[in-house]
């Protein structure tokens, strides 16, 4: 920083010092137009001030001054600030009590946290540093600044951005939920651009929020981007030097001979090696390492030997599919939305084929449902960068389906449980490392003990464990000794359940009376339950509850029964998948959950026949 003050003098141009000076907001003037503390009910701190000069230079890095100013309400409040940790060159630190008095805090090393004095309801804290910021790699890029808190926990009286753009340096302005800033041009080809907004409210967060860039007022200054400015970070990141070849690599190629064979077969040949010597999960990603430690990802493996093998192979960089990802503006490509790795193969006969980090026994060509329709940015060695979406999978590959059989004998109750679950690899790949005994007592029996408390496993199998590709599959029988629980002298019995624990939905999507931020659900699954109740000789059915079914923003619902004699039919489906509910739409959307666990939460009503 001192560099800077003497290459500006230098040069002629106003001292950085004087100039923050300048601009800067006294403290005695923050507090002589604070609102009392009755203007923020709720609210166990308020932050007066929160003012920002950047003085930005030629080459995109920049020195902020941050001066902020904040007010305990509330007891609360004191815990939320009584240390403080600020990320710059400390100018100004300090406790101010009601009666005027002073207290500034013992400071230690640099960047320590700082204990802060005498707090309590009424005291203000003031602080100010200052950060040198080195440019990013394409220029200027300042980061998103709120006008408010992103936290959501506190009213903010003044926020105020204000920086010093030097003549020649190309820039574009982002923002949300703000006006254009005000521009002021100096006669050195400079120009400050200065942006206000007062009194922003605080608000309760509330589930399933949108993110605070879509909830909370901000701004942005960047150097104009370009997707060859991604590709050039590309080409230097996470994707260079895994797959370079080395012994290890090239003794497995040998090993697995068959560069004659079909594509397919060649591709799932590779794919089959690498699950058997890579059998554990692990951070490593070098494939030469991956393939000596037997652990770590399999997809820089797979991909060394695709080629090996003469197949086409890259890994790429992917995004999350439209609905699992915050809406993003294309004209500010960001390495950050490619956080995953996928592998794509190309096969002459039936075209790319894609592979995931979704676990050893994924099926070849599974695309978990959160990258479908996704971006992907590959770097090919001839035409450089590419781009290609994800391909949308079949629907049925992410359901789960299960039925259960209840079997009634007196008040006992027989279970048998046949469940098929897709997509859940990784699940399955632990399933398969845990001892059989651990399994019985760790997964098996919690899993049907919290639907029927007092269930006693008998027998229990996962067919096709060791399947690559086939869907986890759990067959479990076993007892509920008194399942059925009459009251004395009563010959009519209501069941505990309906042959499933009904699901809080309600309680998960709609807990809140109102909202006044949108519903943001981005998940999806498909859930089907059957469950057959056979009465025995013993029970006569009495009343079936009359079902529901909804079809929602966020997904459709059904609950039904069947009166079939001698047994009961019980179905219940969920086809849940990502939306948004703006509020006005919100009390439509709880209405038809609250009618739905409602009809969840009726029971069947059965009769004793002797």
């Amino acid at each position: 920083y001192e560099l800077r003050r003497e290459t500006a003098w230098i040069l002629g141009a106003p001292d950085p010092d004087t100039v923050v000076r300048e601009r800067s907001i006294p403290l005695e003037q923050v507090l002589a137009t604070a609102p009392s503390a009755t203007a923020f009910p709720g609210a166990a701190t308020v932050c007066l001030l929160d003012h920002t000069i950047s003085l930005v230079q030629s080459d995109g890095s920049r020195v902020d001054t941050v001066h902020q100013v904040w007010r305990v309400e509330a007891p609360a409040g004191i815990e939320r600030y009584h240390t403080l940790q600020l990320p710059g060159e400390v100018l100004v630190l300090r406790t101010v009590l009601p009666d005027g008095s002073r207290w500034e805090p013992i400071r230690t090393a640099e960047n320590a946290e700082i204990l802060m004095p005498r707090l309590a309801p009424g005291a203000v804290i003031e602080a100010a540093y200052r950060q040198v910021l080195p440019a990013s790699r394409r220029g200027l890029d300042t980061g998103v600044f709120f006008f408010g808190d992103p936290g959501l926990t506190e009213p903010f009286v003044r926020s105020r951005w204000e920086l010093r753009l030097p003549r020649g340096l190309a820039w574009e302005q982002r923002r949300h939920a703000m006006p254009a800033p005000t521009v002021e041009r100096r006669a050195d080809g400079s120009s400050w651009l200065v942006w206000e907004r007062r009194d922003v409210a605080r608000r309760e967060p509330e589930p399933l929020q949108p993110p605070p860039e879509q909830i909370v007022p901000w701004a942005r200054i960047v150097t104009p981007p370009s997707w060859d400015d991604l590709a050039e970070r590309l080409r230097d990141g996470p994707l260079t030097g895994l797959t370079k070849p080395s012994p290890e690599l090239e003794r497995a190629a040998r090993e697995l001979g068959g560069s004659d064979l079909p594509a397919r077969e060649r591709l799932e040949r590779i794919v089959r090696y690498v699950r058997d010597r890579v059998r554990r999960p692990g951070g490593e990603r070098q494939a030469s390492r991956v393939l000596a430690e037997g652990a770590g990802w399999r997809l820089p493996v797979i991909a060394a030997l695709c080629r090996a093998q003469g197949l086409r192979a890259d890994l790429v960089a992917a995004t999350l599919g439209p609905g699992f990802a915050p809406p993003r503006d294309p004209s500010l490509p960001s390495l950050e939305w490619f956080r995953d790795v996928l592998l794509r193969v190309e096969l002459p006969e039936t075209g790319p084929v894609w592979l995931t980090n979704s676990g050893r026994l994924a099926p070849i060509g599974y695309v978990p449902r959160r990258f479908e329709g996704g971006l992907v940015l590959a770097l090919d060695p001839t035409l450089g960068v590419t781009f290609d979406r994800i391909p949308q999978a079949a629907e049925q590959a992410h359901e789960s389906r299960s039925h259960l059989e209840i079997t009634l004998s007196g008040l006992d109750a027989g279970i048998v449980l046949r469940s098929t679950v897709r997509g859940l690899w990784q699940l399955k790949e632990r399933i398969a490392r845990t001892p059989r005994a651990r399994l019985a007592t760790g997964y098996v029996a919690p899993l049907l003990s919290r639907p029927f408390p007092g269930f006693e496993l008998e027998t229990f199998d996962f067919p096709s464990l060791e399947k690559a590709g086939a869907p986890l599959v759990l067959h479990a029988t076993g007892r509920v000794p008194r399942w059925l629980r009459p009251r004395a002298g009563s010959e009519r019995v209501r069941l505990p359940h309906n042959g499933f624990e009904p699901l809080p939905l309600s309680r998960h999507f709609a807990s809140l009376d109102e909202r006044h931020f949108p519903l943001v659900f981005t998940d999806a699954t498909v859930r089907l339950e059957e469950v057959e109740i056979r009465l025995g000789p013993d029970w006569r059915l009495e009343r079936l509850p009359p079902g529901d079914a909804e079809v929602t923003e966020i997904g459709t619902l059904s609950l039904s029964y069947a009166d079939r004699g001698d047994r009961i039919l019980v179905r219940r489906r969920l086809s849940l998948h990502p939306g948004t509910v703006d509020p006005e739409r919100y009390p439509r959307l709880r209405e038809q959950l609250r009618r739905f666990d409602e009809a969840q939460a009726q029971r069947i009503v059965l009769r004793r026949t002797r």
